[in-house]
């Protein structure tokens, strides 16, 4: 037998059936069977708490935010205050039901580069590493081209003048990634 030759598969492992109808029939009634605990249990953790995690007072529409954990609830003050400065994380507030109130928040970039009389601040639409679209104030200055500050940021201009629209750079990597390395095109990306 040449080195480079595959190894023989075992008699055992060419006869090895799938699950039977029966094996298949019993994962179905084991699904059932826990199927409303597992749903009581998500009913459960739907808000886990009221209690905000750094000021510790109750309020009854809590806002959480997955990007920062499991645990992470916050009353309006604390999740103002915390997330002012993450771009792109995305709290949502508890509405009596389920969390899926976005809670707002004005974002401001500001480069610490640069300090200058004439800065003015922007609209501008970022599309985070997961894809999401994020709107935020940021600041630029007439002294160097918007793309360059896009780059600053840390987000990639969508074109080289006057950009509005940025994406992080780490979506930007990814998708570099996915094209070299599974040969994706960009455009089918958008489904991802």
């Amino acid at each position: 037998m040449d080195m480079l030759d595959p190894p023989s598969p075992h008699p055992a492992s060419l006869s090895k059936p799938g699950m039977s109808y029966s094996d298949e029939k019993e994962n179905l009634k084991a699904w059932e069977a826990i199927q409303s605990k597992m749903l009581n249990t998500r009913i459960e953790e739907s808000p886990a708490r009221t209690c905000c995690v750094l000021c510790h007072s109750t309020v009854d529409n809590i806002t959480h935010c997955d990007t920062c954990g499991k645990n992470a609830y916050y009353c309006d003050l604390f999740c103002n205050h915390i997330h002012k400065p993450m771009l792109f994380h995305l709290p949502k507030k508890w509405n009596g039901t389920c969390i899926n109130v976005p809670f707002p928040i004005q974002r401001n970039l500001h480069p610490a580069y640069h300090e200058c009389s004439s800065m003015y601040a922007s609209t501008i639409f970022v599309v985070d590493h997961e894809g999401q679209q994020h709107e935020c104030r940021a600041s630029f200055c007439p002294c160097e081209e918007s793309a360059l500050t896009f780059i600053r940021y840390n987000l990639w201009p969508a074109k080289p003048t006057n950009p509005k629209t940025g994406f992080d750079l780490r979506f930007m990597e990814l998708l570099n990634i996915l094209q070299l390395e599974c040969h994706m095109p960009a455009k089918l990306s958008k489904k991802l």
